[in-house]
């Protein structure tokens, strides 16, 4: 797994997908349904802390339940935390981070049929891909805040997506 640099996501996404089609734009996204693994997993390790030692301990609670949330969210949907989403001119790849946690290609789609709904959450985008001719939705989260490392990628794709 590279970083978050926009070169270095599309070269990892050209080592996963190949030459034969080059990447326009690559961006690190996770599943929505991620969030509710987080926020589910965050209370209980702060209700947890809190119980044992107070306030600094709900707090260290919160963030490694919250990972471990996530995570689990995650390898419950055959995919690790982080996707990374590749264009090129004729295909969207949805693509695993982590090829231990499943296939290295988690979907994929044909980018003239797919319709691309962004939704604003504050700093952040729901993106839900939409295959017209199947119905398959994937819903997706993406980052496009100034403070986020992900953001730059994000914010090619998305507009890629939304152009």
């Amino acid at each position: 797994m590279a970083g978050y640099d926009e070169q270095a996501l599309i070269a990892e996404a050209t080592a996963i997908i190949g030459t034969d089609e080059p990447v326009l734009a690559a961006g690190v996204f996770g599943l929505s349904e991620l969030s509710a693994g987080q926020v589910a997993g965050g209370t209980a390790g702060a209700v947890g802390g809190g119980l044992v030692g107070g306030g600094l301990l709900a707090a260290i609670g919160s963030i490694i339940g919250s990972t471990a949330g996530t995570q689990a969210a995650a390898a419950a949907a055959g995919v690790s935390v982080q996707l990374l989403v590749a264009i090129t001119a004729d295909r969207i790849h949805v693509l695993d981070r982590d090829a231990a946690a499943g296939t290295p290609e988690a979907a994929t789609f044909d980018r003239a049929a797919v319709v691309a709904t962004v939704e604003p959450l504050g700093a952040s985008r729901r993106l839900t891909l939409t295959d017209p001719s199947s119905g398959e939705q994937l819903h997706l989260h993406g980052s496009v805040g100034w403070i986020s490392a992900q953001a730059a990628g994000d914010t090619v794709v998305l507009g890629l997506l939304t152009s």
